[in-house]
């Protein structure tokens, strides 16, 4: 026994140096091996390819262009199973069934329990409780008794007046002294109506014609535009002189007119909404099923009357999904815009690249990526 372990360090000896090549290369190969199984994968909010008008895409697999901008959503400390929201200039007033609150520190500015709520874009709300109709005012912090047994009302961008229906009957009211208009509907169990975002006229969508009525504040009727074939109305821009509409997996933008300016496909299997940013821009979240679990992801563009399609970020990050039943609003500048994730928080899209959000007590503001930012 001895004789063989003398032989085999006697063979060691003299190939020294093949042992210690086949020792280094047994080394390295096992530290890369452990090295690329350990690699960390980057948790990041995908960027945003830009595409040229018009651009139809067969698929959702929508890959970053190289050296396309950088659109960043970021979520926000609010409270859970929000209602809706609007802007007080730059700050964020929004609305759970327990108040109102503003997003700085979620202090409550109305402590009374919600049983419906619509915001405007200004800092505005009207609210009931208990079938009481209030008026609330972010900016002065009042709230001001209406009224009662209104139903859904809807505010005008000016705060100064709600409409709303009763039966037959479609109501103008001012909030000022409660003074009422009325217009009588016909086929009224089939319409919607609303404001232009910032003007204080209305709209009356006849769904079964397929025709959308615009009055002014003293019932004029301004304008009447016929949507065309099976499409629908999906949102009226802000100067009420631009339609958006949507049929199948294919939005249009129309004109005061009811001529088509352009129109967008998306995926065959989606369910498009959208909002007019201004009176050129519109912001759109496709929804997709994503296989056979009912899961679904959202894929957020932004269109324009010049026949643009720019994509700017998907919903990945947000565990929940998007609450599509939130208006949407973008504060005046238009750089930023408020989403709502399912029963959980808010979160704020830039809408200027390579910018993301921060907030204060002075509401939101930009905090710049900088020069060194990279994305792997």
């Amino acid at each position: 026994m001895k004789q063989f372990l003398s032989k085999i360090v006697l063979v060691i000896k003299k190939r020294k140096k093949l042992f210690i090549v086949i020792f280094v290369i047994l080394t390295l190969y096992i530290g890369l091996f452990i090295f690329t199984k350990r690699q960390p994968t980057t948790n990041k909010i995908l960027p945003s390819p830009t595409s040229s008008p018009n651009t139809n895409l067969s698929n959702t697999n929508y890959k970053r262009v190289e050296n396309a901008p950088v659109y960043i959503l970021n979520r926000f400390n609010s409270l859970t199973d929000i209602l809706g929201y609007t802007w007080q200039d730059n700050k964020i007033i929004y609305a759970t069934k327990n108040g109102i609150f503003t997003l700085w520190q979620n202090k409550q500015l109305v402590n009374k329990q919600i049983d419906y709520i619509n915001f405007n874009p200004n800092g505005k709300a009207i609210f009931s409780n208990q079938n009481i109709y209030y008026l609330f005012d972010s900016f002065e912090n009042s709230t001001k008794q209406i009224g009662s047994d209104l139903g859904s009302p809807q505010l005008s961008g000016s705060g100064n007046y709600v409409v709303y229906q009763k039966e037959n009957l479609l109501n103008l009211q001012s909030v000022k002294n409660n003074q009422t208009k009325t217009l009588n509907l016909t086929d009224s169990q089939n319409i919607n109506f609303g404001w232009a975002r910032n003007n204080d006229s209305f709209y009356i969508y006849k769904r079964n014609l397929n025709l959308i009525d615009i009055y002014d504040i003293n019932l004029t009727l301004i304008n009447t535009i016929k949507i065309n074939g099976n499409s629908r109305l999906i949102d009226i821009s802000e100067d009420s002189q631009k339609l958006i509409t949507v049929n199948k997996n294919s939005l249009s933008l129309i004109d005061s007119h009811g001529n088509t300016l352009n129109t967008f496909e998306f995926s065959q299997s989606s369910t498009l909404n959208s909002y007019w940013i201004d009176t050129n821009q519109a912001f759109v979240i496709e929804t997709v099923k994503r296989g056979s679990l009912d899961l679904f992801d959202d894929y957020i563009w932004v269109v324009d009357t010049n026949g643009n399609k720019k994509f700017i970020t998907n919903s990945y990050p947000i565990t929940n999904k998007l609450n599509l039943k939130t208006k949407l609003f973008t504060n005046k500048n238009k750089d930023f815009i408020v989403l709502n994730e399912k029963s959980g928080k808010l979160w704020i899209l830039s809408l200027v690249p390579s910018k993301i959000a921060t907030y204060l007590e002075e509401g939101v503001s930009f905090y710049p990526i900088g020069s060194n930012y990279k994305e792997d």
